[in-house]
């Protein structure tokens, strides 16, 4: 896998697996600086905007598994066309997180 990002704090997006190539469709978002993940998972993207919505999802109520007990469901999401090329900074970037 490609380490070269890190997860540097909250809203990096990162691959899910439950050992080795056993990657799939499943990610996670970070809420807090998780430096134990860099080298293990790979960081694919940033959350540029809705943090809030990740912080309301990441204080849900949970089950003995640690499970929502809500059902979390994804009914848009997209990329954000933009017309030159931008560093994405380490630290949220969006102003409600």
């Amino acid at each position: 896998g490609n380490f070269k990002l890190k997860h540097y704090g909250a809203g990096w997006v990162s691959m899910a697996k439950s050992g080795k190539d056993s990657n799939t469709s499943q990610f996670f978002i970070t809420t807090v600086k998780t430096k134990f993940l860099d080298d293990e998972y790979v960081v694919f993207g940033k959350v540029l905007k809705g943090m809030s919505i990740v912080h309301k999802i990441e204080n849900l109520k949970t089950d003995a598994l640690d499970r929502p007990l809500a059902d979390i469901v994804i009914v848009k999401s997209g990329v954000f066309k933009v017309p030159n090329k931008f560093a994405v900074e380490r630290e949220p970037v969006d102003p409600d997180i």
